[in-house]
Protein backbone atom coordinates (compact mmCIF):
# COMPACT_ATOMS: atom_id res chain seq x y z
CA UNK A 1 0.00 0.00 0.00
CA UNK A 2 2.89 2.39 0.68
CA UNK A 3 4.98 1.38 -2.34
CA UNK A 4 4.30 2.58 -5.88
CA UNK A 5 4.98 -0.25 -8.37
CA UNK A 6 6.90 2.24 -10.56
CA UNK A 7 9.23 3.14 -7.66
CA UNK A 8 12.37 1.47 -9.04
CA UNK A 9 14.85 4.37 -8.83
CA UNK A 10 15.32 7.75 -7.19
CA UNK A 11 17.62 10.76 -7.08
CA UNK A 12 19.52 11.13 -3.83
CA UNK A 13 18.96 14.56 -2.28
CA UNK A 14 20.79 16.98 -2.29
CA UNK A 15 23.25 15.76 -4.94
CA UNK A 16 20.46 14.37 -7.14
CA UNK A 17 22.69 11.40 -7.98
CA UNK A 18 20.76 8.60 -9.71
CA UNK A 19 20.14 5.53 -7.52
CA UNK A 20 18.96 2.35 -9.29
CA UNK A 21 16.90 1.08 -6.35
CA UNK A 22 13.49 1.84 -4.92
CA UNK A 23 12.94 4.80 -2.65
CA UNK A 24 10.39 2.90 -0.54
CA UNK A 25 13.16 0.50 0.54
CA UNK A 26 15.09 3.39 2.17
CA UNK A 27 14.65 4.30 5.83
CA UNK A 28 14.89 8.06 5.16
CA UNK A 29 11.68 7.83 3.09
CA UNK A 30 9.94 6.06 6.00
CA UNK A 31 9.69 3.04 3.66
CA UNK A 32 7.09 4.75 1.49
CA UNK A 33 6.82 6.06 -2.06
CA UNK A 34 4.52 8.88 -0.96
CA UNK A 35 4.78 12.13 0.95
CA UNK A 36 2.32 14.31 2.87
CA UNK A 37 1.77 17.91 1.80
CA UNK A 38 2.84 19.41 5.11
CA UNK A 39 5.73 21.78 4.40
CA UNK A 40 3.84 24.53 6.25
CA UNK A 41 4.47 22.51 9.44
CA UNK A 42 8.22 22.45 8.85
CA UNK A 43 10.52 23.77 11.57
CA UNK A 44 12.21 25.71 8.71
CA UNK A 45 9.08 27.80 8.12
CA UNK A 46 9.27 30.64 7.19
CA UNK A 47 11.49 29.73 4.25
CA UNK A 48 14.80 31.42 3.43
CA UNK A 49 14.50 34.89 1.86
CA UNK A 50 15.89 33.76 -1.51
CA UNK A 51 12.69 31.77 -2.11
CA UNK A 52 10.63 34.97 -2.20
CA UNK A 53 7.93 33.21 -0.20
CA UNK A 54 6.45 34.37 3.09
CA UNK A 55 5.69 30.79 4.16
CA UNK A 56 5.72 27.27 2.77
CA UNK A 57 2.39 26.08 1.40
CA UNK A 58 0.80 22.90 2.72
CA UNK A 59 -2.10 21.52 4.71
CA UNK A 60 -0.36 20.56 7.97
CA UNK A 61 -2.66 21.35 10.92
CA UNK A 62 -5.54 22.45 8.70
CA UNK A 63 -9.07 21.13 9.14
CA UNK A 64 -10.72 19.95 5.94
CA UNK A 65 -13.46 22.67 5.93
CA UNK A 66 -10.72 25.35 6.01
CA UNK A 67 -9.28 24.18 2.66
CA UNK A 68 -10.72 26.59 0.09
CA UNK A 69 -10.25 24.40 -2.98
CA UNK A 70 -10.16 20.71 -1.91
CA UNK A 71 -10.48 19.50 -5.52
CA UNK A 72 -7.10 21.09 -6.41
CA UNK A 73 -5.27 20.94 -3.06
CA UNK A 74 -2.69 18.15 -2.72
CA UNK A 75 -2.98 15.89 0.32
CA UNK A 76 -0.46 13.17 -0.59
CA UNK A 77 1.79 12.80 -3.62
CA UNK A 78 4.35 10.45 -5.01
CA UNK A 79 7.67 11.54 -3.59
CA UNK A 80 9.09 12.62 -7.00
CA UNK A 81 6.35 15.26 -7.30
CA UNK A 82 8.20 17.23 -4.65
CA UNK A 83 11.25 17.83 -6.88
CA UNK A 84 9.79 17.11 -9.66
CA UNK A 85 10.85 14.12 -11.66
CA UNK A 86 8.77 11.06 -12.47
CA UNK A 87 8.86 7.31 -12.05
CA UNK A 88 6.37 7.15 -14.93
CA UNK A 89 8.55 9.12 -17.37
CA UNK A 90 12.00 7.90 -16.32
CA UNK A 91 14.87 10.09 -17.48
CA UNK A 92 18.31 10.32 -15.95
CA UNK A 93 18.93 13.88 -14.84
CA UNK A 94 22.24 15.66 -15.40
CA UNK A 95 24.28 15.87 -12.18
CA UNK A 96 23.09 18.65 -9.84
CA UNK A 97 19.94 19.35 -11.86
CA UNK A 98 17.07 19.02 -9.43
CA UNK A 99 14.03 18.74 -11.62
CA UNK A 100 12.41 18.34 -14.98
CA UNK A 101 9.69 20.74 -16.01
CA UNK A 102 6.22 19.22 -16.14
CA UNK A 103 7.08 15.76 -14.78
CA UNK A 104 3.86 13.80 -14.28
CA UNK A 105 3.01 12.17 -10.96
CA UNK A 106 0.08 10.59 -9.19
CA UNK A 107 -1.39 12.90 -6.56
CA UNK A 108 -4.25 12.50 -4.08
CA UNK A 109 -6.32 15.51 -3.21
CA UNK A 110 -8.08 16.75 -0.09
CA UNK A 111 -11.48 15.87 -1.59
CA UNK A 112 -10.37 12.20 -1.89
CA UNK A 113 -9.79 11.81 -5.64
CA UNK A 114 -6.53 10.79 -7.33
CA UNK A 115 -5.09 12.12 -10.56
CA UNK A 116 -2.01 11.87 -12.76
CA UNK A 117 -0.92 15.52 -13.13
CA UNK A 118 1.90 17.65 -14.47
CA UNK A 119 3.95 19.12 -11.63
CA UNK A 120 5.42 22.58 -12.16
CA UNK A 121 9.05 23.24 -11.32
CA UNK A 122 10.48 26.76 -11.45
CA UNK A 123 14.03 26.29 -12.74
CA UNK A 124 15.10 29.66 -11.32
CA UNK A 125 14.82 28.15 -7.81
CA UNK A 126 17.24 25.48 -6.66
CA UNK A 127 14.61 24.01 -4.40
CA UNK A 128 11.73 21.59 -4.40
CA UNK A 129 8.53 22.18 -6.34
CA UNK A 130 6.33 21.89 -3.23
CA UNK A 131 7.68 25.19 -1.90
CA UNK A 132 5.41 27.26 -4.13
CA UNK A 133 2.07 26.94 -5.89
CA UNK A 134 2.19 26.49 -9.66
CA UNK A 135 1.05 29.21 -12.06
CA UNK A 136 -2.43 29.17 -13.60
CA UNK A 137 -3.14 26.22 -15.89
CA UNK A 138 -2.02 23.41 -13.57
CA UNK A 139 -4.51 21.01 -12.00
CA UNK A 140 -3.20 21.20 -8.43
CA UNK A 141 -2.00 23.54 -5.70
CA UNK A 142 0.10 22.94 -2.57
CA UNK A 143 -1.52 25.62 -0.41
CA UNK A 144 -4.93 25.21 1.13
CA UNK A 145 -5.81 28.86 0.49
Amino acid sequence: MFACPADTFYYDVPSMAYEARSLHDQSDSDYSSYGFNGANGSPYNPPPAYLNETSFPGVFGRKQPSIKNPVKTVLLAEFPAIFPWSWHQPQKLPYAQNGVNDAKNIVSFVDGHLSYVKIYWNSSFSTTSCCYDPPAGYDYQWSGD
